[in-house]
């Protein structure tokens, strides 16, 4: 596990984790109190405004754990529309939206840390920007002095 900073990209067996990771209180309050959340509701184009869907894999607060999957356009079926769905031996329709549940997991959060392969789609879920380091007037500099650039005034870096 690699602790993020925003300036590695993880290879395939790697992970990055951000420590001390502030999850939305809405969420906590969602796995507390289920019945308490506001009902899904679709617009007026008969669709479902989700950005994401999540799943507590305990119900220990001292162990905490949940996985956590963004929803792409794709995985939205539009109400409206006649929807086949395979349901024992046979089709149902319906013209209900509904929302397609991939085998993937976007982000996976554990005690109080956020594990996640792409910053790209993570911040589709959470809002990482604080966690995002931005380069230094010294950074700028190091990187300007690089051997493979040639820059003209080190002071304009």
């Amino acid at each position: 596990m690699i602790i993020f900073d925003g300036s590695y990209k993880p290879d395939e067996d790697e992970s990055l984790k951000i420590e001390n990771f502030d999850l939305f209180d809405e969420i906590q309050e969602a796995i507390n109190n289920p019945l308490g959340v506001d009902k899904l509701v679709a617009n007026d184009g008969n669709e479902l405004n989700i950005r994401a869907i999540f799943l507590p894999l305990s119900d220990d607060s001292e162990n905490e754990k949940i996985v956590f999957q963004r929803t792409q356009k794709r995985q939205l079926l539009l109400g409206g529309r006649i929807t086949l769905f395979w349901s024992n031996d046979t089709f149902i329709s319906t013209q209900k939206p509904r929302v397609v549940i991939t085998d993937s997991i976007d982000a996976y959060y554990e005690n109080g840390t956020l594990y996640f392969k792409s910053y790209y789609w993570a911040n589709q879920i959470f809002n990482l920007n604080k966690y995002y380091r931005q380069a230094t007037d010294d950074d700028i500099r190091d990187f300007c002095q690089n051997n493979c650039f040639y820059v003209d005034d080190l002071g304009e870096c």
